[in-house]
């Protein structure tokens, strides 16, 4: 009965470990409700509301993650972010060039990703890159 119970403990044991080992699976397609700022250093009004609906694609592998965001207001069109997934949150980020950084993180709920997506811009008038940042807050789900 010893050796029974001893065999039990060992095969819990090892699917709980193999259980928690294992990367989080959030890949997929989500729909992004969004609502914040633009922020400009170079014009007035220094600060725009924004806020709409956009989507994005996770591929996986482990707990790698690849985010491609599809156009907002055509700013964020084939922007292809990489990151990483665990605990139930994850980060992704792009640096474009040597003027500009795309950075989304958030929280893991089921099908529900909520978080925030930040475009910093540090262009100038030559770059064609108007210098200032966006940032939203959203709710994705799948």
């Amino acid at each position: 009965m010893n050796k029974i119970l001893s065999s039990v403990f060992v095969a819990v044991f090892f699917l709980a470990f193999a259980g928690s080992s294992s990367a989080q699976n959030i890949a997929g397609t989500y729909t992004m409700k969004l609502s914040g700022k633009q922020v400009y250093t170079d014009r007035t009004p220094v600060e725009d509301a924004v806020s709409g609906d956009c989507s994005f694609t996770i591929t996986q592998t482990g707990d790698e993650i690849t985010v491609q965001m599809t156009g907002f207001q055509s700013e964020w069109s084939a922007h292809i972010m990489k990151g990483r997934v665990g605990n139930n949150r994850f980060i992704a980020v792009l640096a474009s060039g040597t003027k500009s950084v795309y950075i989304i993180q958030g929280q893991v709920s089921g099908n529900t990703l909520t978080g925030n997506y930040t475009y910093i811009r540090y262009g100038d008038g030559t770059s064609g890159i108007v210098p200032g940042w966006t940032k939203v807050d959203y709710t994705a789900t799948k």
